[in-house]
């Protein structure tokens, strides 16, 4: 027996949206090794700047090329709101089962662009004023870290780059197999 596919599922395969994005993957096959391309990434940022400043969201959210970069949901454009929730119900779990508080200090391994942090420092903690712990983010890419660092309140949050080598997310790191980092 075939299911059937839900209403909703069709009717996002039909969007001119869903469409946009089924021709840019056409056209940009490995999307994190080419998203480190300013040229390439350019009128995808460009367009993502647009559709966000609309939607009142462009100061909070990192360029669409590092969004993409991270995973967006299969989503090359219009992933915005997906990027601000995506973390949200992570947080709110770890808060149920008392895994987590808002005093919590938290070390993120694989931080990418901050997707984590940015649901921590828009508050997922309502019963409270918000988080007062400490989040350190750690990623072996300088381009998301320099932005986490130039976009979260220090005195929270903090970024370290791990400079070990990648070939997609850190071609010119260390070809060293341990890393010291100041925690």
């Amino acid at each position: 027996m075939t299911k059937k596919p839900s209403p909703t599922r069709a009717r996002d395969r039909k969007s001119p949206r869903r469409g946009l994005d089924q021709l840019a993957r056409r056209i940009f096959p490995s999307v994190p090794a080419l998203s480190h391309s300013r040229v390439l990434m350019l009128p995808l940022d460009l367009a993502d700047r647009a559709v966000s400043g609309a939607l009142g969201v462009g100061a909070e959210l990192p360029p669409n090329r590092m969004r993409i970069r991270i995973g967006a949901g299969n989503r090359l454009l219009f992933n915005q709101v997906q990027h601000l929730h995506m973390a949200v119900p992570f947080w709110m779990d770890r808060l149920e089962r008392g895994e987590v508080r808002a005093d919590s200090r938290i070390c993120d391994i694989g931080c990418g662009c901050g997707r984590y942090a940015s649901a921590l420092h828009r508050s997922a903690f309502k019963s409270g004023p918000g988080f007062s712990g400490h989040y350190t983010g750690i990623d072996i890419d300088k381009e998301m870290i320099q932005w986490c660092r130039g976009h979260f309140p220090k005195d929270h949050f903090s970024f370290q780059l791990a400079d070990m080598r990648s070939t997609i997310y850190n071609p010119d790191g260390s070809e060293s197999l341990g890393a010291r980092l100041d925690l």
